[in-house]
């Protein structure tokens, strides 16, 4: 874990992959006196296409291999891809959280 607080960010990583739960993360924010602004995370997965109840049609999605969770992928993503990056999540506090492609990683 990296804080720096005059800076105002925290950082951690995972050891092993985990599914993540963005209501734990708040969760923890709140019972450390700390308020979230943004998520990031660095992920790697495949793309697909699913529908979502939410979106009433079809949107891309990001799955990871190693925990099975699914992550919806703001805009337009072709199926079948593997992808590596940093994304940006908005709607992290709301029920229907999108991750965007903020910087592309080597494979």
């Amino acid at each position: 874990m990296e804080l720096d607080g005059i800076e105002g960010y925290a950082r951690y990583w995972l050891r092993e992959p985990k599914t993540l739960s963005f209501e734990d993360m708040l969760e923890a924010a709140a019972d450390a006196a700390y308020t979230i602004t943004k998520v990031e995370l660095e992920l790697q997965g495949n793309t697909s296409r699913a529908d979502c109840e939410h979106c009433a049609g079809e949107v891309s999605l990001l799955t990871i291999p190693e925990t099975g969770q699914r992550f919806e992928l703001a805009g337009e993503v072709p199926a079948g891809q593997s992808l590596r990056g940093i994304f940006d999540v908005s709607n992290w506090e709301g029920e229907h959280p999108q991750i965007t492609l903020q910087t592309p990683l080597d494979r």
